[in-house]
């Protein structure tokens, strides 16, 4: 599955 690892990178670029 990708969806997990998009959630994952988008909450990454919003914390950054």
């Amino acid at each position: 599955m990708w969806i997990p690892t998009v959630v994952v990178i988008l909450l990454s670029v919003r914390g950054a």
